[in-house]
């Protein structure tokens, strides 16, 4: 249980960072790119994909952990395609190192989030 807590505080930091990232783009008044940006909102609905399955975890739905599994080895793929991608926009000059910083923070954050969720699932066979 005690894991478990660090595992929500850890997410709630990460949280904190990817809004923090969103605020100094918009006061530096500059954006991702749309493919950037894109990908971003397909790993967000993997994230949320996985955060369901954590919840029918807790709800009872043992099965539901080997989906949850599924989900953050996508999550962990997605990332490393996104840094990819991230690599290659930068490469051809649609991206600049500015938004990149934040771009790959974000990403890394955003595996770490689909991690520690991870970890919620499995702790739940273990009560």
């Amino acid at each position: 249980a005690l894991h478990s807590i660090s595992d929500l505080e850890r997410v709630g930091d990460y949280a904190v960072n990817i809004v923090e990232y969103a605020e100094k783009l918009a006061e530096e008044g500059q954006t991702f790119s749309e493919d950037a940006r894109n990908e971003i909102t397909m790993l967000g609905d993997f994230i949320e994909k996985l955060f369901d399955k954590v919840m029918q975890c807790y709800q009872g739905d043992l099965d539901a952990l080997d989906d949850a599994k599924a989900a953050e080895a996508a999550i962990d793929l997605i990332t490393e395609q996104m840094t990819a991608n991230h690599v290659a926009r930068m490469v051809s000059g649609i991206c600049t190192p500015e938004v990149g910083a934040h771009y790959i923070a974000l990403v890394n954050d955003s595996e770490r989030i689909g991690d520690h969720f991870y970890n919620l699932a499995k702790a739940v066979r273990g009560l």
